[in-house]
């Protein structure tokens, strides 16, 4: 999981990231808010515990 907040860093990750054919990248709705960004953090982390 990358989170940036910064357009440009996150459009290049994405340009670079989308490349390779082994990884999936999907983008979540801009926020000035770190909450959603840490709420996907958690719930990332929530799943891998299974």
């Amino acid at each position: 999981m990358v989170v940036d907040d910064e357009a440009l860093v996150r459009s290049g990750f994405k340009l670079i990231l989308n490349a390779a054919e082994d990884i999936e990248v999907s983008t979540a709705p801009q926020t000035r808010s770190e909450r959603p960004a840490m709420a996907a953090v958690a719930w990332f982390r929530a799943g891998t515990r299974r």
